[in-house]
């Protein structure tokens, strides 16, 4: 089903964005298609890496 996103974030190069559900986190690549003319962008899901789920804010 469904899930609402409850914070995203996008890289400062915008060359990563990641998402954020109740049910967890997900990273995507961000990049241009080439040779589209329009501007249009490829997005690509990526494995999390572990460390980045276990970790505690402030740390």
């Amino acid at each position: 089903g469904e899930e609402n996103i409850t914070s995203a974030m996008l890289s400062a190069d915008a060359k990563l964005l990641v998402v954020a559900t109740i049910s967890g986190v997900k990273l995507f690549s961000v990049r241009r298609r080439k040779g589209d003319e329009r501007g249009a962008l490829r997005i690509h899901k990526l494995d999390v890496p572990s460390a980045l789920l276990t970790m505690e804010l402030g740390s």
